[in-house]
């Protein structure tokens, strides 16, 4: 009986705490549906606030237009037509007219902000296309500049390699030796290429080529003696 009382308890125990898991998982889901509908309900009263004045506008314009028809009064049985046309037609023909010009000016002020806006979205859109004409420039520059990154960099790896391989002071010697011979050539296509200034220009030019010249024998004459 005492392990019956205790399997029942146990029991008991175990469903009280399947029913507390229970009741908290609904009272968690509870929660998120009340949070979802104060959202909702949230977002609903934005609608209704941003909605109103239109509808509170509709509603006046419903109402006075409502108003057109119980504004004619019937003729009365001695009135004359030109009376009732001077007194009552007219003013209200004159109403509805006042009414359709007003609503004509709303709809051109509106069409003139939709205009402005028009406008304003071009601009932003050509500054849109310019920003991204920029964008799209730098885009190839950078990648023009990674290429000659590249270029350099498996220059500098040959220099290395070379480096390495013929030691520092023989690539000196010889990077020292290319541009004096560089530059002995660029003299000497100077020297060559006769100027286009004055005629004294040119019989100086002549002149130093012939020292030029000169100074080579000399110096071969040197060497063969």
């Amino acid at each position: 009986m005492i392990l019956q009382f205790q399997t029942d308890c146990y029991h008991n125990i175990q469903l009280l705490k399947d029913d507390k898991e229970q009741a908290v998982k609904d009272k968690e889901e509870a929660e998120k549906c009340a949070e979802k509908a104060e959202k909702d309900l949230h977002s609903l009263e934005e609608r209704r606030e941003r909605l109103q004045p239109v509808m509170d506008n509709v509603s006046k314009e419903i109402k006075e237009y409502g108003t057109v028809k119980t504004l004619l009064p019937e003729a009365g049985a001695l009135e004359r037509a030109t009376t009732y046309r001077d007194k009552k037609i007219k003013p209200l023909f004159t109403q509805v007219k006042n009414k359709i010009a007003a609503m004509a000016a709303q709809v051109k002020e509106l069409a003139e902000e939709v205009e402005k806006w028009k406008h304003k979205y071009q601009k932003t859109k050509q500054a849109y296309n310019q920003i991204q004409r920029e964008l799209d420039a730098v885009r190839e520059e950078k990648e023009q500049l990674f290429d000659e990154k590249q270029q350099l960099q498996d220059v500098s790896d040959r220099y290395d390699r070379v480096v390495r391989v013929l030691g520092e002071n023989a690539v000196d010697d010889a990077v020292q030796q290319d541009i004096q011979e560089q530059k002995a050539l660029e003299e000497k296509r100077q020297m060559e290429q006769m100027p286009t200034g004055s005629i004294h220009e040119r019989l100086a030019w002549g002149a130093r080529k012939s020292s030029r010249k000169a100074a080579l024998w000399q110096s071969k004459n040197r060497v063969l003696g």
